[in-house]
């Protein structure tokens, strides 16, 4: 009789749980390596909101595999991978906040070589973070027209790009120049280094949700939208890199991707 009751209660206790709902968490510009203590301080903050998970990623295909099965979530990523995630899946996706830093939304990226000579030739490697398809676009608009038959080498990070061309194991390296600016001294790699050019890159990052989302994916943007959006920003957003939310041009956004 009591095994009969403690499994009545723990039925009654599962129908009426509430599982959580994830923040989920992806940047291939993100320099960040301790993932646990970030864990632990964003999971804190979100305390406040409820019964919310902060999740982040550092390989892009853990990512979208965790999220393809779970759309009842709520996304923190780069606006290209934003954009390349949309194109292939076909997914509904909506952007929510803009996240920048320094009041800044756009990131200047720089190509990097270990040769002053800057010569591209069909053996030539280009080590990066991003896609192809932003990385051709990024190269057009740095060197002011395609080159073609360029071998691209995809890494997780910015760091393993600069890394990749210190060690010769591509010619260049396409990466942001905030990246490059933090680690050129911590690996002594100033002077073995040349910029070839830069660019302007779009948004750091973009707060997302899929259509049809869940009441608690609707309360966590609502809270950001009427009273919350600077202390998050000021206080989750700043561990991973970003200190202001806007919903400016948010329509315009959302039309482009």
């Amino acid at each position: 009789m009591i095994k009969i009751l403690f499994l009545l209660l723990l039925l009654f206790n599962l129908s009426f749980s509430s599982d959580k709902t994830f923040i989920y968490f992806y940047s291939p510009y993100s320099d960040i390596n301790d993932f646990q203590n970030l864990k632990y301080r964003f999971d804190n903050y979100l305390k406040r909101f409820g019964d919310y998970e902060f999740q982040p990623f550092t390989n892009k295909k853990s990512f979208e595999n965790r999220v393809l099965k779970d759309r009842n979530s709520i996304l923190i990523m780069s606006s290209f991978e934003f954009d390349d995630f949309k194109s292939r899946y076909r997914d509904k996706l909506k952007i929510e906040f803009l996240a920048s830093k320094n009041g800044k939304e756009h990131q200047n990226m720089i190509l990097l070589s270990n040769d002053n000579s800057f010569y591209f030739t069909k053996k030539s490697k280009v080590s990066t973070s991003c896609n192809e398809k932003h990385s051709k676009f990024i190269l057009k608009k740095i060197l002011q027209k395609s080159i073609n038959n360029i071998d691209f080498i995809t890494v997780e990070r910015d760091i393993d790009a600069i890394l990749s061309i210190v060690f010769n194991i591509s010619d260049f390296a396409l990466v942001s120049n905030e990246a490059f600016e933090k680690y050129k001294n911590i690996f002594e790699i100033n002077e073995n280094l040349f910029k070839v050019g830069s660019s302007l890159n779009s948004l750091h990052l973009v707060i997302a949700t899929f259509d049809n989302h869940s009441f608690e994916v609707e309360n966590f943007i609502d809270s950001l939208e009427s009273k919350d959006k600077d202390s998050f920003a000021n206080g989750a957003l700043s561990l991973i890199g970003v200190d202001i939310l806007k919903k400016e041009s948010i329509s315009y956004l959302n039309e482009k991707y």
